[in-house]
């Protein structure tokens, strides 16, 4: 039993963001929807709500990503383009992108939750209106 992932054996099963040896673990807040048959519309927001309530996030919530979604909104507004427009609030108003809430732990560790991005993503779209809403 030695510490080959950064973790403390039996105290931090899973190590911490760059320091698992086999990569990312399931689980966390926003997976257990996607076990659901039904996805209730309310989890996204509340979970957004938690994490920004009572200053749990550090520095701006509505980071990069949030800024990059809000200017694809105002253009599709430009391009007579009203339905993908509200698509993008919805989706800005569901999680905080980027936002890092603290979490409570033993005296001398900082434990956090942090809403990274996906990564780079091939959307390959039929038609201009499919590719406006991948980019949405």
């Amino acid at each position: 039993n030695r510490n080959v992932i950064g973790a403390v054996v039996g105290v931090q099963p899973f190590g911490g963001e760059g320091l698992s040896g086999t990569g990312p673990k399931a689980g966390g807040a926003l997976y257990l929807q996607r076990l659901l048959a039904t996805r209730p519309s309310g989890l996204p927001r509340s979970l957004a709500q938690m994490l920004i309530a009572d200053g749990a996030v550090e520095g701006d919530a509505r980071g990069n990503p949030a800024a990059a979604l809000t200017t694809l909104r105002d253009w599709l507004i430009e391009q007579r383009e009203p339905a993908l427009a509200a698509r993008c609030d919805g989706y800005l108003a569901q999680v905080p992108a980027g936002a890092t809430a603290v979490l409570t732990g033993p005296t001398g560790e900082r434990n956090t939750y942090t809403l990274g991005p996906r990564g780079t993503v091939l959307c390959v779209a039929a038609t201009p209106g499919g590719a406006r809403a991948q980019f949405a």
